[in-house]
């Protein structure tokens, strides 16, 4: 059987403080099950402070956006390859 999948999207909310404070309390509670995945899709501000503590753990990060060109001037967005570059297998 497939693990499930549980799926966190920020929106727009928690900032770097905010963020940190909420990894913390998360991994001192969290237990591992081989039956689920635990994905998180933080702001992109806070994907490098996720990647930081979950590296190496089930919990996987997740995109909320990204833009399909690969690089270019395309102001404020985030590609794919970028997205890859820190970890992020997911994208809504």
């Amino acid at each position: 059987m497939k693990p499930m999948l549980i799926a966190a999207n920020w929106k727009m909310n928690k900032d770097i403080e905010e963020a940190t404070r909420f990894i913390l309390d998360f991994k001192t509670s969290f237990s591992s099950q081989s039956n689920r995945k635990i994905l998180i899709c933080p702001t992109f501000l806070c994907m490098a402070l996720f990647k930081e503590h979950f590296e190496g753990t089930e919990i996987q990060i997740g995109a909320q956006n990204c833009y399909f060109e690969p690089s270019g001037a395309f102001t404020g967005e985030i590609s794919p390859t970028m997205l890859k570059n820190i970890g992020c297998g997911y994208c809504i």
